[in-house]
């Protein structure tokens, strides 16, 4: 299993036989799963459609469908009512690992291993911005609560953040000593970052002046 992830409203008002968790597999597969506490060894439902190990699933805002990024260089959207392929998008020429929704879930952003990050206006199912973010491998990326600021960290041990109305890079931060995992933000205001490295650190910085 290369990622798991709890649905937003796990645990709030998803009843608890509901699909309150999703899981990435190298089976090229992805899985819904309850919470329902009488099953131990409960059957998932399952999602097929990439050709290779899925690496990243992420969740829509709004709860009805979920993305999921694969080493066979797309990613898909889902429907989870009725269990279908909405989109299958190509555009990365390298293995696809994070994504991650705009709060409002208009836009997504995803991240390869060559670095590159494509910004997806999923109205149109269209690319409208591409960076290359990281000189090698894109392994994390993350909306900001605000909406337009991505940040992504990478093999060059830098996260950056990057502001979608500006195109551009507007901090770099050098962060870890080793590859960085992950970048999260705390979800009501995104007051503050924290990222996760092959250093075996975890650093919480304030994200009104990234310190």
């Amino acid at each position: 299993m290369n990622h798991i992830k709890f649905h937003p409203r796990a645990t709030i008002d998803l009843p608890e036989n509901g699909p309150n968790i999703g899981t990435a597999s190298a089976d090229g597969r992805v899985r819904l799963w309850t919470l329902n506490p009488e099953y131990e060894f409960q059957q998932s439902i399952v999602f097929k459609g990439h050709e290779d190990r899925v690496n990243y699933m992420e969740f829509h805002p709004t709860g009805k469908y979920f993305g999921s990024s694969s080493h066979d260089m797309t990613w898909r959207f889902w429907d989870i009512e009725t269990q279908k392929e909405l989109c299958c998008q190509e555009g990365h020429i390298a293995a696809i690992y994070p994504m991650s929704f705009q709060n409002d879930g208009a836009l997504c952003v995803t991240g390869d291993l060559n670095g590159v990050v494509n910004t997806w206006d999923l109205r149109t199912g269209k690319s409208i911005l591409s960076f290359v973010a990281h000189r090698r491998q894109c392994i994390a990326a993350k909306f900001l609560p605000n909406s337009y600021q991505v940040a992504t960290g990478g093999d060059d041990n830098q996260i950056k953040i990057w502001d979608l109305r500006k195109k551009s890079c507007v901090n770099i931060i050098p962060a870890h000593f080793k590859l960085i995992s992950g970048v999260f933000f705390e979800p009501e205001e995104g007051k503050y970052m924290m990222s996760t490295s092959y250093d075996g650190r975890c650093k919480i910085y304030n994200t009104h002046d990234w310190t």
